[in-house]
């Protein structure tokens, strides 16, 4: 049967149908797209997607504080219109075709880049929707279209061998979005907008995950390893079904909707002109009353953020105090990192942490952080590489907010080293200093008694126990512990006491505590014995590593030393 001139020709069994931007474009204006006054009125429904708006912001602020390049940041911050992420995806596939076609690749790695674009493409059209609905109140709501080109370009450069399985994902989670269904003469309930709220939230976290999934850099690979075990366990089939249950509850909240303006148009139809006039003059006699309740609610959240202000201010105020008398004249968080900021470490190429080995142990504790993490870097005529590793650790835990205290020993008044008690006071500070509000939360902890009572290490341990018990999570670093070397009035060794009671710690609150210590010097093996397992990367000579691990005679409770 001959094709007729008015319509396009079948697509050949098993071939990838062709498709050009402007076909693209076209079908992406007819998108479902929501009208933006019913299902978002400005002023009136923030109310119901402050979450949505709260998780893109939190998301921008992880994304682009994470360790990626510029042109990675540009990706998901710069042109992020649909219609230019149409055109984004289409041109790189074009470019990944040619590249293959001009290397005369094999014509699955042709086939399955088109079917990469395309893919992201039809990601990018199902996403349109919950985007639209929300883009206008604010920008940082275009956010998961620069997940997608981020995702896009980590598949390319590092997870080519996943392509198959996060593409497939990715064309999931377009085929659940692009069953909602937004009719334009339905009136979107504050039922379905909060619903819908939430499905945004779920689908920017699952685009998030991805982008820890395919990022394979050397920083993508530390940051894995410090994520806490409930994020590290994230299921995507799970997480698809979450997200089409949603999408039918939303579904069913449409239909009801529906049917309750159907019954509510038959009951208009009914009321008179006096119901109408009724109506009118108890608008006016409202608009008064409207209008005293707004500059009321408007004068109490000025007065409740004001209170809040002066509470903090009070609190750090306080808790400066108690600073100053535990530790007098000593630098905060800040003064502390800007003084190794300028510090430069003789390292070769080989002894970076991104190439030493420590990465591939790092991510093995990863897997299981009930227990500390010890890297010992020894040396030759060089630095240790240890230090410039625990800063980078520490910088990348605070660009993802994550609650760290730490201690550098290696202090540049070498004749000043810290003690242990030192140590443990300097972790307390930080932890007093980042969270201020204890003072009013703790005050029988927090007073002046206590802080000028915590001169040796039992007073200053109870402290920062109490405080340690309160956060949700915490990560404790202390590099050069070998340093530690100054004396205390009491008898406090670092292994069997300083490094005993973290280690209990960290067992006691079950992954909420996350202890990683480094040294340039070979540890005593007290030292070993409290932490169980310990890593040792000598950049100077061949990779050795050693775990300390319980012998087979489970009954002899010995431990001995086995070197890999």
């Amino acid at each position: 049967m001959p094709v007729s001139q008015n319509e396009p020709p079948s697509p050949v069994a098993g071939q990838l149908q062709r498709i050009s931007t402007g076909q693209l474009l076209e079908a992406l204006d007819k998108t479902q797209r929501p009208q933006l006054q019913a299902w978002y009125e400005p002023g009136t429904d923030l109310c119901y997607y402050e979450t949505a708006l709260k998780a893109a912001g939190e998301a921008n602020t992880r994304l682009m504080a994470a360790q990626f390049s510029d042109s990675e940041k540009a990706l998901l911050s710069q042109n992020l219109d649909p219609g230019v992420i149409v055109k984004y995806f289409e041109r790189q596939q074009e470019s990944i075709t040619l590249i293959h076609q001009q290397r005369e690749a094999n014509p699955k790695l042709i086939h399955r880049a088109r079917r990469l674009g395309i893919g992201f493409v039809k990601v990018a059209m199902a996403l349109d929707p919950i985007i639209s609905i929300v883009i206008p109140s604010s920008p940082e709501y275009a956010i998961p279209y620069g997940c997608l080109k981020l995702i896009f370009k980590f598949v390319l450069d590092n997870a080519s061998d996943r392509q198959e399985e996060i593409l497939d994902h990715l064309m999931a989670l377009s085929e659940i979005l692009s069953t909602m269904s937004f009719q334009n003469d339905m009136e979107p309930t504050g039922p379905m907008k909060k619903l819908m709220a939430t499905i945004y939230v779920h689908v920017l976290d699952f685009l998030e995950r991805l982008i820890e999934y395919t990022n394979l850099s050397s920083w993508g690979r530390l940051q894995k390893a410090l994520q806490s075990k409930a994020r590290k366990d994230y299921k995507f089939g799970e997480r698809l079904k979450q997200i089409n249950d949603f999408t039918t509850q939303l579904a069913s909240l449409a239909q009801k909707s529906i049917e309750a303006m159907e019954a509510e148009t038959f009951h208009l139809t009914k009321l008179t002109a006096a119901g109408m006039r009724l109506y009118l003059l108890s608008r006016e006699s409202g608009s008064a009353t409207s209008s005293s309740i707004t500059i009321l609610e408007r004068n109490i959240s000025d007065l409740y953020q004001a209170t809040q202000l002066w509470t903090r201010s009070q609190a750090s105020a306080n808790a400066y105090n108690l600073l100053d008398i535990l530790l007098p004249g000593e630098n905060d968080i800040q003064d502390e990192l800007d003084l190794w900021d300028g510090v430069t470490f003789r390292l070769s190429l080989g002894d970076y942490w991104e190439r030493n080995g420590i990465l591939e142990e790092f991510s093995l504790w990863g897997e299981n952080r009930n227990v500390p993490f010890l890297a010992i870097g020894p040396y030759g005529s060089k630095d240790s590489w240890v230090t410039n590793f625990s800063l980078d650790l520490i910088s990348l835990l605070r660009s993802q907010k994550q609650l760290t205290t730490f201690a550098l020993c290696d202090r540049p008044d070498v004749n000043k080293p810290w003690s242990p008690t030192r140590l443990m006071k300097q972790l307390v500070g930080q932890l007093l200093e980042q969270n201020p509000m204890l003072m009013l939360q703790e005050p029988q902890i927090f007073n002046t008694r206590n802080f000028q009572n915590a001169k040796e290490m039992p007073q200053v341990w109870r402290i920062f126990k109490k405080i340690a018990a309160k956060m949700d999570s915490l990560f404790i670093v202390i590099d050069r512990i070998d340093r530690c070397e100054g004396e205390d009035t009491m008898d406090i060794s670092i292994g069997d006491d300083l490094l005993r009671m973290l280690s209990d710690l960290v067992t006691l609150h079950e992954g909420k505590i996350k202890l990683i210590v480094t040294s340039a010097e070979q540890p005593p093996v007290e030292l070993c014995e409290e932490l169980r397992l310990y890593t040792v990367i000598n950049t100077q000579a061949p990779q050795r590593r050693r775990i300390w691990e319980s012998d087979d005679d489970a009954s002899s409770g010995t431990q001995s030393l086995v070197d890999d």
